[in-house]
């Protein structure tokens, strides 16, 4: 296995269930005044702390055995990333209500920053002025209760079409007695890629329409959430941008 599959190896996303992770750009330079967190042992040049986590186990219970040495916040590097990673549910708490400002920013990667016009979608824009613009657009516009009550039909509509696709499914199996497991993991997707196509484009059942340029779409879409998930060299080291 060479640097890059290791590379991505180490990055691929997981589950994290007990330790949340947040991400602070230059922590240090931006609170000079205030005592950092002690950063994990066994960091190495450019890579930091990305070897620890290629023996299998699973990021969340990887980050538990450091928290039990260093408490429940300390710091390790992705690349040159310095990553805060916090363990209790009263200081994430405190992360996100009091000191939510300085938190406010997500990592950009390479993938986000081509798909999302340079990382100016409402998901991903850094806060500021423009955030806040685009937030406020999304809540009076798009989330608002008299909205949301507004497109509570389409929803409905398609939660019942999909469970009448599941059954006619199960009946049809049972006839000829090759009725399976059922992937939900699939079957939750289309329902969801459903209600959002059928909200914004006002087609019905569209994951199932056989229409070309449908089908063409949803791969589009599953293609561009495979791509959100993928790290490129420069995500952990810029200089190999």
């Amino acid at each position: 296995m060479d640097f890059l599959d290791l590379l991505l190896q180490y990055l691929q996303p997981t589950s994290v269930a007990l330790v949340v992770i947040a991400l602070v750009w230059n922590y240090g330079r931006r609170n000079p005044t205030k005592k950092l967190a002690p950063e994990a042992s066994g960091g190495r040049p450019i890579m930091g702390h990305l070897h620890l986590f290629n023996d299998g186990e699973l990021t969340h219970r990887k980050l538990g055995v450091v928290a039990d040495t260093y408490g429940p916040v300390f710091n390790i590097r992705f690349g040159t990333h310095k990553t805060l990673v916090v363990s209790d549910w009263e200081i994430v708490k405190e992360c996100f209500t009091t000191n939510d400002k300085l938190f406010s920013n997500r990592p950009g990667t390479l993938g986000i920053k081509l798909m999302f016009y340079d990382a100016d979608s409402v998901g991903y824009a850094p806060y500021g002025a423009y955030w806040r613009d685009l937030r406020k657009i999304s809540t009076l516009k798009l989330l608002s209760n008299h909205r949301i009550d507004t497109i509570k039909h389409l929803r409905s509509s398609e939660v019942e079409s999909c469970f009448e696709s599941l059954y006619n499914q199960w009946k049809n199996g049972e006839k000829c007695g090759e009725f399976g497991p059922v992937r939900m993991d699939s079957w939750l997707g289309d329902l969801t890629f459903n209600v959002v196509a059928r909200i914004v484009a006002g087609k019905k059942n569209f994951s199932a329409n056989r229409d070309v340029g449908a089908q063409r779409y949803k791969a589009a879409m599953d293609e561009a959430m495979r791509l959100m998930r993928f790290f490129a060299f420069s995500d952990v080291i810029p200089s190999l941008s």
